[in-house]
């Protein structure tokens, strides 16, 4: 929907080794997207009754600030000592901000979304969506002066979910 500026290209996309979707951003950029729902023949809307998205390893790198929003979804959980700020928006529809607030590096990103650690799941956030077609996420990097990225990861059902139904 926006402009897209990736800090490192070739680590956007589907991690096969991991198995998560993974948006790499550049220092001091924000990109706007829309997740939709399409018939693989025909490309019409699918309305999905229910499901959920997670957004993991939500902390940042030295000076820096991870912002994620979302729109539309039905609710959100995360965990009590989560590590990061939530900020519900006023608006016509559900939307929600998450702020990075810790420091962090590859050391602790997720290998599994079945397998969180407590400190994993202190950094992801999840959604449930109900009767929907599509989604709309906001991706914020704030800068730090680094000149640098960070990797946004995501994928749908994990640990986080299963925790809190």
């Amino acid at each position: 929907m926006t402009k897209y500026t990736p800090y490192k290209a070739i680590r956007t996309g589907f991690d096969e080794k991991w198995a998560f979707g993974n948006i790499n951003l550049k220092e001091g950029t924000d990109v706007e997207l829309e997740f939709s729902f399409r018939d693989k023949l025909t490309q019409e809307p699918v309305m999905l009754k229910n499901f959920y998205f997670t957004i993991f390893d939500l902390d940042h790198g030295k000076g820096q600030s991870e912002r994620v929003t979302v729109t539309h979804f039905k609710n959100y959980t995360m965990l009590p000592n989560a590590v990061m700020k939530a900020v519900n928006n006023p608006g016509p529809y559900t939307n929600a901000t998450f702020i990075s607030v810790k420091e962090g590096d590859a050391s602790n990103n997720p290998t599994s979304s079945a397998d969180l650690t407590p400190e994993q799941m202190s950094l992801a956030v999840s959604f449930l969506f109900q009767n929907t077609d599509k989604f709309r996420l906001k991706l914020e990097l704030l800068s730090g002066n680094l000149g640098a990225g960070r990797n946004f990861l995501f994928k749908g059902i994990s640990t986080l979910t299963w925790q809190c139904v």
